[in-house]
């Protein structure tokens, strides 16, 4: 299958597309910034241009089966509007295009979809939100934009992120938030293996080591 990968050149995106191609799969990604694409890539599979363009998002779809995004917000900065944007294009592109699946790497702490946790384990996401509240913001309105689209899509809420080697094991919750942290390699394996489960269609599981 032919996967797009949007946030390919960050630390999580850099492990999905590594994971992608592991499996099997055609990988072509989005970067902005040339210099910091996979080099694991043929110059053919790298698209340059800014995740908020239709234009942008449309190329790198050109054709894709399956897409994951891994954007997220560089360090100490915010997505400003970046991931909600992205996504409301990838489902514009991609409506009508029978079982394109979608997956999405985004927070433990993102609201709106079904969500079972206990206050207790709410604290931590709570603290963080309020430290990064603009990103957050984002977050939120990237979940309602897959709740409103025709996709099969599947939001993954990760609790914090370590780099590292793989734990190899990863926990998954549809509704309850099981704290924590994960490795990014985990998470970008398990979303890549979210790209052919059925389980979580339309859902926003928690995952965790």
């Amino acid at each position: 299958m032919l996967v797009a990968v949007l946030g390919g050149s960050g630390r999580t995106g850099q492990l999905v597309v590594r994971h992608a191609i592991q499996a099997g799969h055609h990988v072509r990604v989005l970067v902005r910034d040339l210099t910091r694409a996979p080099t694991m890539l043929a110059p053919s599979d790298i698209v340059t241009g800014d995740p908020t363009s239709r234009n942008a998002i449309a190329a790198v779809l050109d054709g894709a089966d399956a897409a994951i995004s891994a954007l997220g917000p560089r360090a100490g900065g915010s997505t400003n509007g970046l991931c909600s944007t992205a996504t409301g294009h990838v489902a514009d592109v991609a409506a009508g295009r029978p079982g394109f699946r979608y997956v999405v790497v985004s927070a433990a702490g993102v609201r709106g979809p079904a969500d079972d946790t206990a206050f207790p384990a709410r604290i931590p996401s709570m603290i963080i939100r309020a430290l990064l509240g603009a990103t957050y913001r984002d977050k939120d309105a990237e979940a309602e934009a897959l709740t409103r689209s025709s996709l099969e899509w599947v939001l993954l809420r990760p609790p914090g992120l370590v780099d590292g080697p793989p734990k190899g094991k990863v926990r998954w919750d549809a509704t309850r938030a099981g704290g924590g942290r994960i490795t990014r390699d985990d998470l970008a394996r398990f979303a890549v293996q979210m790209l052919s489960e059925p389980t979580y269609v339309r859902q926003a599981p928690f995952v965790s080591n």
